[in-house]
């Protein structure tokens, strides 16, 4: 679950020690429960600064609304409240997975419009069969607050600017012509948009 918040700058310590000092008590988080703070690194002409994270197994999110909430949490929303404005919440489901996640800090994200799922989720996993990587790669369904047409989302782990911004030059010519054939048996799909974030802050 995701939430986007705009944070002036001067206000992001504020927010990240509000949240510390919430969490740094850990009857706060739930069991199996990770929340994450990412700061945008380039989102287009959206003045969303920050998106706030809740992540965890489908039966440990459900659990949280079961979680009981003391003093202490409307008093730190409260004071977030007054160091931020929200712009939108979104949930969704991770479908299928490769490499092992929170390893890197930074996260491309790529936001699309997919015609069939299971044909693009079948020529992603035949993709990364062939071309192996060692960073963590997601591709997952927009459950709520769905807009502009998006129906999933496809997530990619950077461990810095380089990585993200480079090509790689020892690039195989089966790793090549798997890419061709990925792209040609995904089926029809759309990147609405994508979107560069660098974690600030994790508690678990």
């Amino acid at each position: 679950m995701d939430y986007d918040w705009h944070v002036p700058i001067e206000n992001e310590s504020t927010i990240i020690q509000i949240l510390d000092d919430y969490f740094s008590n850990p009857e706060n988080i739930p069991s199996g429960i990770t929340y994450n703070l990412y700061r945008m690194m380039f989102n287009g002409s959206s003045d969303v600064t920050h998106t706030f994270q809740v992540i965890g197994a489908i039966d440990d999110l459900n659990e949280t609304s079961n979680f009981p909430r003391n003093a202490d949490f409307s008093l730190m929303l409260e004071k977030i409240r007054n160091h931020m404005e929200p712009r939108g919440r979104y949930a969704g489901r991770g479908d299928i997975s490769t490499g092992k996640p929170n390893q890197d800090n930074i996260e491309y994200l790529m936001l699309d419009h997919v015609e069939n799922s299971a044909k693009r989720n079948a020529a992603a996993l035949a993709l990364w069969a062939t071309n192996k990587q060692s960073n963590y790669r997601a591709i997952g369904t927009v459950i709520s607050g769905r807009e502009d047409g998006i129906t999933h989302y496809t997530l990619v782990e950077r461990s810095n600017l380089k990585d993200l911004l480079g090509s790689d030059p020892n690039v195989t010519k089966e790793e090549s012509m798997a890419w061709d054939k990925y792209l040609k048996d995904r089926g029809e799909m759309k990147e609405i948009k994508t979107m560069t974030r660098k974690l600030a802050k994790s508690w678990n």
